[in-house]
């Protein structure tokens, strides 16, 4: 009987779809060549809808700090350094240093190798290395800068590792019952009006 039913499943009922979320749609492709082996039709993967719920109190704070909620999707880095440019805290960059440098590096490096080829490459180590000092300026600036606004750059962190867990989503870390312990029916009618397994936009919750 079973060989039966996996065979009418397999030969007359074949999944035609998947619907799954990011990591499920991963897995599944990952076995495209298990299919292709086996000469069996692969399903369709749809992924499906991803959703994010965000508290008033939260959304407040993230508002507070010059942020909208979609700026929640942007990494942690470029956040902070967006903050960083607001307070006109991020402005200071070696990148037009760095080019000048490497120009002349690039000068004496021509002018040095027509005397004597062997010392072209003592000039490019010497131009890395110059180049890497800049690099190591600039990033203790910045921390410099992260310093002085300490508080709202750590809210910034706090508030999107929240949403992001472990750089992961937030439905892969939390359970439905803080959620519905604090909203109760209400809640789940939300997921239901809100929700369309076919629809692959991301949701976010956002209390009002």
């Amino acid at each position: 009987m079973f060989y039966c039913d996996q065979f009418i499943r397999k030969r007359f009922l074949p999944n035609l779809a998947y619907v799954g979320g990011p990591s499920e749609i991963t897995y599944w492709l990952e076995l495209k060549f298990v299919f292709n082996e086996l000469k069996l039709n692969m399903p369709i993967l749809m992924l499906r809808n991803c959703a994010m719920v965000a508290d008033r109190s939260t959304i407040a704070k993230w508002s507070k700090l010059g942020f909208q909620t979609v700026d929640l999707f942007r990494p942690e880095n470029e956040l902070i350094r967006t903050f960083l440019e607001s307070k006109n805290l991020a402005q200071f960059s070696l990148t037009e240093s760095s080019e000048k440098l490497s120009a002349i590096f690039d000068k004496i490096s021509l002018e040095i190798s027509n005397v004597d080829h062997s010392l072209k490459a003592t000039a490019d180590s010497e131009k890395q290395k110059a180049l890497n000092s800049l690099k190591l300026i600039e990033e203790k600036v910045v921390r410099a800068m992260k310093r002085k606004e300490e508080t709202e750059v750590n809210q910034i962190i706090k508030v999107r590792e929240k949403f992001f867990p472990g750089d992961t989503l937030q439905e892969r870390h939390d359970t439905l019952l803080p959620f519905y312990l604090k909203w109760g029916n209400e809640f789940i009618e939300e997921i239901k009006k809100s929700f369309d397994p076919f629809d692959k936009n991301f949701v976010l919750l956002e209390e009002k």
